[in-house]
């Protein structure tokens, strides 16, 4: 998530597996995460959205899926 004062840009969230790509970060149920089903983080559906749109935070990604969420988010946008 990238935040403004105003302003965040979010991944959407999937449990349909048929729309995976090489760029998702797969997410397995757990009590940090607040997730039901195995899921992905959908990278190439980003979205910049006005804050006062969220209404509540689901739960947070560990470590390991973070690591991997800005390898595929450097290999997206080709950072070096």
């Amino acid at each position: 998530m990238i935040e403004t004062k105003q302003d965040v840009t979010i991944a959407f969230i999937t449990t349909q597996m048929k729309w995976g790509s090489e760029y998702d970060v797969p997410l397995y149920p757990s009590d940090i995460n607040g997730l039901k089903r195995y899921s992905l983080i959908r990278l190439n559906k980003l979205a910049t959205i006005d804050k006062e749109l969220i209404l509540g935070r689901l739960g947070s990604i560990g470590e390991s899926e973070m690591k991997l969420l800005n390898m595929n988010l450097y290999k997206i946008f080709q950072l070096t």
